[in-house]
């Protein structure tokens, strides 16, 4: 009883928007049934049990019947999702599933906020496990929240953090919660005043080479900006330095570092720019090693006063992020023709010249690149095997771990 109330639990939080869709649709008027009509909640207990059935079949040794299940759970869609939360670890289909649902059918701020009043509901007497599962979805909605705000989307992502932060007094993560929405309001206020950019003169560089990045502040808005930067002026820039092997290690560092500013005031015309360069030498970041990098780099300055027009506006402005990558030195003959030379390195079986030729594929080629490595399984070595499951996950940008049956799996999935 007590599995069937929390299965319960996470299918409404998605189901309730698409009962409502379903309502909408053009339908003539049906005379009155009769009592043996299954009730509303009859109906949310049928269709559970479907759900949970049909995730039974995905282990099926039966290949239709596993193709059927997978694709009737791709048509319920988000309601399927919460029911995947235990899979996701160590299962490539379910990862795949959920990809291809969302694709599908990515839900918005409003069916969530349709959904919540049910939630709040369920919270109050929910149990530990309960409240994990429920932790679990709403964490999701926060990333897609964060993805929004990646694409400039400020509203769609505070309208989702708003209708999370509903729940600030059960969930773990509501610092973030808050901390994410204040940033939110401030993009949305400063989109209509101010716009801040960091751009490069070339997308790939070489270990050795120094960066010079363009902050560019245009003042988006119809008045005359005013920015005070007080008597020590300076911007803050945020620099994550992250180092990737061939065979899937990793390392990552974080600075904030002080930019000074020659200028006090910066005042700005409807449309006009200010322009700053920033330098990053990269021969001063672990200049011995051959293994691929990249820096994840945003500016932020807090002056001491913004005006604009006879108005006191936002108290800080951020830059877009910018991310650069950052190769060993001599990639430019592959970079004439990088796909040649992937087939090149599969032939070599060397795992470092896999991985540096996977990761210089333009997006146009992505696909071939993709079909070369996943040809090359069948007859690697089990180091190899890993660089080559380590350009896939960089390329496809998909969370799968670093085993050969999940990929395998996708790749199965995908040619479908």
């Amino acid at each position: 009883m007590v599995k069937r109330l929390i299965l319960i639990a996470c299918f409404l939080i998605t189901s309730a928007f698409l009962w409502a869709q379903d309502a909408g649709k053009d339908k003539k008027p049906e005379p009155a049934q009769k009592d043996d009509k299954p009730t509303e909640s009859e109906q949310l207990i049928n269709q559970t049990n479907q759900i949970v059935g049909l995730i039974a079949k995905l282990e099926s040794q039966d290949n239709a019947e596993v193709k059927a299940a997978f694709q009737k759970l791709k048509e319920i869609g988000l309601p399927v999702i919460p029911f995947l939360v235990d899979k996701l670890k160590d299962k490539g289909i379910y990862l795949e599933l959920i990809s291809q649902i969302h694709a599908f059918q990515l839900p918005t701020a409003d069916e969530i906020k349709a959904s919540l009043k049910i939630w709040q509901e369920l919270i109050g007497a929910s149990s530990e496990k309960e409240v994990a599962a429920i932790e679990k979805y709403f964490y999701s909605k926060y990333l897609q929240a964060v993805q929004a705000y990646q694409k400039e989307e400020y509203q769609e992502a505070l309208d989702i953090i708003n209708a999370i932060g509903k729940l600030e007094p059960k969930v773990s993560f509501r610092e973030k919660i808050k901390l994410f929405r204040v940033l939110c309001e401030e993009k949305l206020i400063q989109k209509s005043i101010v716009r801040v950019t960091l751009r490069t003169p070339k997308e790939i560089y070489e270990i050795g080479d120094k960066i010079f990045i363009t902050l560019k502040m245009e003042n988006v808005s119809l008045s005359p900006l005013e920015i005070n930067l007080g008597e020590n002026p300076f911007m803050m820039i945020s620099r994550t330095f992250a180092e990737y092997g061939p065979l899937g290690d990793y390392m990552s560092t974080t600075d904030i570092t002080d930019e000074k500013i020659t200028e006090n005031t910066i005042k700005l015309k409807p449309q006009e720019i200010w322009e700053h360069t920033l330098t990053i030498d990269t021969s001063k970041d672990n200049p011995n090693s051959i293994y691929y990098r990249t820096y994840d780099i945003w500016a932020e300055i807090k002056p001491s006063k913004i005006k604009s027009g006879s108005n006191e506006a936002i108290k800080r402005i951020i830059s877009l992020p910018i991310t650069i990558r950052v190769f060993p030195p001599s990639v430019e003959k592959v970079l004439k023709d990088p796909l040649p030379c992937l087939a090149q390195a599969l032939d070599g079986g060397i795992p470092i010249d896999i991985f540096l030729c996977a990761l210089l594929v333009p997006e146009k080629d992505k696909d071939k690149a993709i079909e070369l490595l996943m040809r090359s399984l069948d007859s690697f070595p089990e180091e190899a095997k890993k660089a080559v499951m380590t350009s896939l996950k960089h390329i496809t940008k998909l969370p799968l771990e670093i085993d050969e049956k999940v990929w395998r799996q996708w790749w199965k999935e995908r040619k479908k």
